[in-house]
């Protein structure tokens, strides 16, 4: 049978566990906040775009192109990080149709490929833009 704690017990341990995670509970605070600032795209696009945003910056912290990376996907200009999220998920929004992860990536690659090669220029219109 299991062993059941009693309130004071129960309080002892969620405060040993604080203690002893402190940096796990401020990423999860961290995470939270942002999901809350994001969550017109619901709590698993806000939790995606935040995790899928971290992953970018972390594969990327060692290229020449590391800060650039950081900068605004739209403008190009400084901002925080849950700033870019919250940029990412009005990407997503604003794509409501397309599955979240297809344009998260599509967006991260794009953005890559922009700040590698800095060039902004619009992609071609794989309708129109038919070599003969």
């Amino acid at each position: 049978m299991e062993k059941l704690y009693s309130k004071d017990e129960y309080c002892s341990l969620i405060k040993e566990f604080k203690n002893e995670n402190k940096r796990l509970i401020r990423d999860l605070d961290k995470l939270i906040y942002i999901v809350f600032e994001n969550i017109h795209v619901g709590i698993e696009n806000a939790i995606g775009a935040a995790i899928a945003l971290h992953r970018f910056d972390l594969e990327n912290m060692s290229s020449e192109y590391s800060n650039g990376l950081k900068l605004s996907i739209v403008t190009q200009k400084p901002l925080l990080f849950n700033e870019r999220v919250h940029e990412l998920c009005l990407i997503i929004s604003a794509l409501d149709e397309m599955p979240t992860r297809w344009v998260t990536s599509s967006v991260l690659a794009l953005h890559k490929s922009r700040i590698e090669n800095n060039d902004f220029r619009e992609l071609p219109d794989p309708l129109k833009d038919k070599s003969s």
